[in-house]
């Protein structure tokens, strides 16, 4: 197989690779990324490291300062705010119109995924229950019938689940989720659309109460925010303030 017949195999495994090390922290808000050694790290060219870097780009997840290269993007206490300010609106209308529209296999899956993240916790697996719940959300989603509402959701997941990353770290956060999740089932299952929409609103407004205060009072959050600046913003002035 040629180089050129590889490339996007090697792009999207590039892509998929990187984008897990940001999304879990492995990569921090503001680390340089070096086409060169990503591309010996992963044992291919510089081309599809680029290439998915360019992706990751247009997603947020990375930003490209001039005469600096590529850097993972910074997240500060505003895209937090505004991040989960659309969440409630979007992922709280995606409750609702999931009530009544999952079907009995649906809502067989989210309770599997409540009881694995049950597990997890119990397990000390803080990671693996935060896992669990996000899957949830994307059952919850994945039977909205409305094109637009799903672009401007999948337009901020990627931050929002790195950001999700973050509150995990926080002590209490991830079992207090699985509670507020817990809820939430019980409202689905009920199909009741105005109850599974104002806990998904309220689980939202907690996770944001939660990760500012952790960060006021100095808590881990600090090591990943940033206080001020736009996700771009606050990594170009690192380099040009």
């Amino acid at each position: 197989m040629t180089d050129s017949m590889r490339s996007p195999q090697l792009s999207e495994q590039a892509y998929q690779t990187l984008k897990h090390a940001i999304l879990c922290l492995r990569f921090q808000p503001g680390q340089a990324l070096i086409e060169r050694d990503l591309a010996d790290t992963l044992s291919m060219s510089v081309t599809p490291v680029r290439e998915a870097l360019q992706r990751l780009q247009h997603e947020g997840l990375v930003v490209r300062v001039p005469f600096r290269g590529a850097h993972v993007s910074t997240i500060s206490l505003t895209d937090v705010r505004e991040i989960y300010e659309l969440r409630e609106m979007l992922e709280g209308r995606c409750a609702s119109i999931a009530a009544t529209q999952l079907l009995e296999t649906d809502l067989q899956e989210i309770r599997e995924l409540l009881l694995s993240g049950q597990s997890s916790l119990s397990n000390g697996d803080q990671i693996g229950c935060s896992d669990a719940l996000w899957r949830l959300h994307d059952i919850i989603t994945r039977g909205v019938r409305n094109r637009r509402l799903l672009i401007f959701l999948s337009d901020i997941r990627s931050q929002a689940r790195r950001i999700g990353t973050v509150t995990s770290y926080i002590p209490g956060r991830v079992a207090k989720s699985l509670q507020e999740h817990s809820a939430l089932v019980e409202a689905l299952q009920r199909r009741d659309p105005g109850q599974a929409q104002r806990i998904m609103a309220d689980h939202m407004m907690s996770l944001c109460a939660d990760l500012m205060r952790d960060f006021e009072e100095g808590g881990v959050s600090v090591t990943f925010l940033a206080s001020t600046g736009s996700i771009t913003d606050v990594v170009e002035s690192t380099f040009h303030g």
